[in-house]
């Protein structure tokens, strides 16, 4: 497996231990449903590009821990929507955990799944320059650079980390994040 994959993996797991939003010291934390949650969101972002993909017909196979694509060929907006795939997956789901959270604050499944969209936007700073990475073939078939893309799809990843840890966070906060998906969704999809 390339270092940089490794990386993909092990910056998730690891952000999502650093970042809980619960207190470090706190003997009820429930760690298998956290990174459940988490590893659940890393899911949703590899089985959106693998069903995108697959719904342009490629074969899809894995590399280590990685999709891969044998027979990848694809058009520029074939090549945005399987590569952006992960990203609306993630931000559906972390809108789906975030709605089950104004129901039961606690549950540390959607915290780590909120957490776990948090984790693999952020890991893909230091993925940005590897040619195997959604950014970077976002940003091939786009009119932005790779730094560009990371600050799009770091906005929607921040503002959700402040709804997360925040005590009471402002709803405006809730409807900037919305926005910010929706916006890029329909981006995607017009491109």
């Amino acid at each position: 497996m390339r270092p940089v994959r490794a990386l993909r993996w092990a910056s998730l797991v690891i952000l999502a231990v650093i970042f809980s939003p619960e207190s470090q010291t706190a003997e009820d934390r429930n760690w298998q449903a956290f990174l459940g949650g988490a590893l659940t969101t890393l899911a949703v972002h590899e089985g959106s590009h693998y069903l995108m993909a697959k719904q342009y017909g490629f074969d899809v196979g894995l590399s280590g821990l990685s999709i891969v694509y044998p027979d990848w060929d694809p058009s520029p907006q074939q090549k945005m929507r399987v590569s952006t795939a992960g990203f609306q997956g993630q931000w559906v789901a972390s809108e789906i955990a975030f709605a089950e959270l104004e129901k039961k604050t606690d549950d540390v499944f959607y915290q780590g799944m909120v957490t776990g969209h948090i984790a693999i936007s952020f890991a893909y700073a230091a993925l940005k320059e590897d040619d195997t990475s959604d950014i970077y073939a976002i940003s091939s078939v786009s009119d932005l650079s790779r730094d560009q893309v990371l600050a799009l799809l770091l906005v929607p990843a921040s503002i959700d980390a402040a709804r997360l840890w925040m005590e009471a966070p402002p709803k405006w906060l809730r409807n900037v994040s919305i926005a910010s998906k929706g916006l890029s969704i329909a981006a995607v999809w017009k491109f």
